[in-house]
């Protein structure tokens, strides 16, 4: 469709193309009738505005690349971890995770010694009552075969495999029976005991039993100055 502005109107750019408005009532004139100033001028004005869109769209182009750019940028910065932060990271981790387990170790071994000195120290409880109940000896003797030792106080020779009540056998393993009194026991004819004492030690410390003349029982830590229970 040919150019037709109007007498006097102003002329407006909308999607790459110049129209021509007019006011209501008035009739479209024809480019024909315009002069070759006019119609110059015309198309001067149409091409600076083409090329003045176009070079818009392409700084909105090139700001919005540029926008997307930075903002990936930032992403790999806060969200990103170099080589030498991830190795660091690791070795914070594995340090900490080997003191942890070494601490755990250490409270198992601790907490198993304890539990062996209370079995220990309820066996000779029940040993001493039963003396006392029936007036009868209870000489305590200590064995040993391939699993282990045991404290027994029955019969002339130490029998672990028995399974009596009268036979004792640690709870855990790695806890080993340093010491002991010979002829440690008791006697129910005049309730006394032959006192002395028994100590058991693993890598975690050591404890004592310790029997008095009167069959008095109590359970001491080796390794500190007091603390019998």
């Amino acid at each position: 469709m040919p150019f037709a502005p109007p007498d006097g109107s102003a002329f407006r750019y909308h999607r790459e193309k110049v129209v021509f408005s007019c006011p209501p009532g008035h009739r479209w004139l024809r480019w024909a009738k315009l002069g070759r100033r006019s119609q110059k001028n015309v198309l001067l004005s149409s091409m600076q505005s083409f090329f003045a869109y176009l070079a818009g769209k392409a700084i909105f182009r090139r700001r919005a690349r540029a926008n997307r750019r930075g903002i990936l940028d930032a992403m790999n910065r806060e969200h990103g971890y170099t080589l030498m932060e991830t190795l660091v990271t690791l070795t914070l981790m594995m340090i900490l995770s080997v003191g942890g387990l070494y601490g755990w170790q250490r409270w198992q071994q601790q907490q198993r010694l304890w539990q062996t000195a209370v079995q220990v120290r309820d066996f000779l409880l029940f040993l001493r009552d039963d003396a006392n109940a029936y007036n009868r000896d209870r000489v305590l003797r200590v064995g040993q075969d391939e699993v282990g030792w045991c404290l027994s106080a029955e019969g002339e020779g130490p029998d672990c495999a028995s399974g009596t009540s009268f036979t004792l056998r640690p709870r855990w393993p790695g806890i080993t029976l340093a010491g002991v009194t010979p002829g440690l026991g008791f006697y129910g004819l005049r309730s006394t005991a032959w006192a002395g004492n028994l100590r058991l030690q693993s890598a975690a410390g050591s404890w004592s039993i310790v029997i008095s003349h009167w069959g008095r029982i109590r359970l001491c830590r080796s390794d500190s100055a007091g603390g019998c229970q």
